[in-house]
């Protein structure tokens, strides 16, 4: 299985950056989660990546202002509650992406041994 990480440095769509991965010859790719590079339907990418029938290997989470998980006596106290939560909501909303694929894997599992 070849996967290749998901941006590649230009600004295309995601149904459209994954068609061309999947044209490409590619099995699978790498997700980045986050609306950065111009990404803003990254939350539809396990969806879409399904649809073109590639694998998702992994999704990176968003790396921004993670210096605010640790705290210093200066630390804004606000800034590291926000940037908590909103790595929360992209480890919640990973899970339930990464669920579903567990589901129909599994799904796939029991149809190869009862055909098989």
């Amino acid at each position: 299985m070849i996967t290749i990480f998901d941006w590649f440095g230009y600004e295309l769509s995601t149904k459209k950056r994954y068609s061309l991965i999947k044209e490409a010859g590619f099995d699978g790719v790498l997700m980045w989660w986050s609306s950065g590079f111009g990404r803003g339907a990254y939350k539809h990418a396990p969806e879409i990546a399904r649809q073109e029938g590639l694998f998702i290997e992994n999704i990176h989470g968003p790396v921004m202002n993670q210096h605010a998980l640790s705290w210093k006596p200066w630390t804004d106290i606000m800034y590291m509650q926000r940037t908590f939560s909103a790595l929360r909501t992209a480890l919640i909303l990973v899970f339930q992406h990464l669920f579903f694929i567990y589901q129909v894997m599994i799904i796939q599992s029991i149809q190869l041994d009862l055909t098989g």
